[in-house]
């Protein structure tokens, strides 16, 4: 793994969030039961009910920027990110041109080749530098990383945001993928402000993920061959890759527990309550004091690191000189952590 050094001086200025829902009326936001129905409509039984699938998997509600398996979103990655970022913007009472930095992190962008950084940008009237970052459920740790780093020369405000719309590759027959995955945009607002808080320890990784991974594998450009055979569709991870994803979270969290003090609050990627569970238990926290909340949102992919963080902050959670968590793991394998003091 690749480590940064520590960095003080930085504020977590404000955050936000956005979902499908709150841009579109026409974009689907679903509870369990609505699932269910609709899943049943369509030929597919889940052999649980509304309630049970919320204990088993943790969501209760998910908000889609389409109804999977059409091709037409209600809301496209764009407009999520924009809205989020606005949010940001707007809370903490920061001009576009003050902005050193936007970083935007997705692996569901609209474009193949096109910058979604600098359309976002160009959104919120920026005139700074945007750039992309791509690494699955990771990429929101990669994102507030890589700014933290331009925050140490002479960037002094940074725009974070992630955002990932699954419904436009799940399999509209796989009902656990359907219940699990969701669609939305969470975002971060940096400042070099001399303040005391700031990067406590960071780390990104890199592993071999052997095994049938959860990720899209068809090739780009798209093949009419690879259309036909479903392969830009998510797939079910085997137990290989599983296991690939386990041994990462491990080393991860060991690396994490070797700098961390008594942490304040942790917020890691979240997938599902066994996952979140195990990350929280290999650093001690209690579950009192981890917040990934899968009911409102479901798993949002990149956004999901950010979007409890957002959740933490906007309900005074992170006051100053607390010492808040987060890891990930995902991507084919990327891994990261970090250690951030408020």
């Amino acid at each position: 793994m690749t480590e940064l050094r520590p960095l003080q001086g930085l504020s977590l200025r404000g955050s936000a969030a956005a979902f499908p829902h709150e841009l579109s009326p026409d974009a689907p936001q679903l509870d369990n039961a609505q699932l269910l129905r609709w899943l049943s409509d369509r030929g597919l039984r889940v052999p649980v009910g509304a309630q049970e699938a919320r204990r088993r998997w943790g969501v209760w509600r998910r908000s889609w920027a389409r109804w999977p398996g059409t091709d037409t979103p209600t809301v496209t990655t764009q407009a999520l990110a924009g809205a989020a970022g606005r949010r940001a913007l707007q809370r903490t009472g920061w001009a576009p041109e003050s902005l050193g930095l936007c970083v935007v992190a997705t692996s569901t962008p609209d474009r193949i080749t096109q910058s979604l950084a600098a359309k976002v940008g160009v959104e919120l009237g920026l005139r700074c530098a945007t750039l992309d970052v791509r690494g699955g459920g990771v990429g929101g740790l990669q994102a507030w990383l890589i700014a933290t780093s331009w925050l140490s020369h002479r960037c002094r405000r940074a725009l974070v945001i992630a955002v990932d719309c699954p419904s436009s590759m799940v399999d509209p027959d796989d009902a656990i993928a359907l219940l699990l995955y969701a669609d939305g945009a969470a975002a971060i607002a940096l400042e070099h402000d001399g303040s005391p808080g700031g990067l406590v320890w960071g780390a990104l990784g890199t592993r071999e993920g052997a095994g049938t991974s959860f990720t899209v594998p068809g090739p780009l450009p798209p093949t009419a061959e690879a259309l036909r055979a479903g392969a830009y569709r998510f797939r079910t991870p085997d137990a290989t890759y599983t296991d690939a994803l386990r041994s990462a979270w491990e080393e991860i969290s060991a690396a994490l527990a070797r700098q961390a003090g008594p942490i304040d609050w942790f917020a890691p990627y979240r997938v599902t309550p066994r996952q979140i569970a195990a990350a929280a238990g290999a650093l001690g926290v209690p579950p009192e004091r981890t917040h990934a909340d899968l009911s409102a949102h479901g798993c949002t992919g990149a956004s999901g690191c950010l979007l409890s963080v957002h959740e933490l902050l906007s309900s005074g959670r992170l006051p100053p000189g607390t010492l808040l968590a987060s890891s990930a793991v995902g991507g084919g394998i990327c891994l990261g952590g970090l250690l951030w003091r408020c």
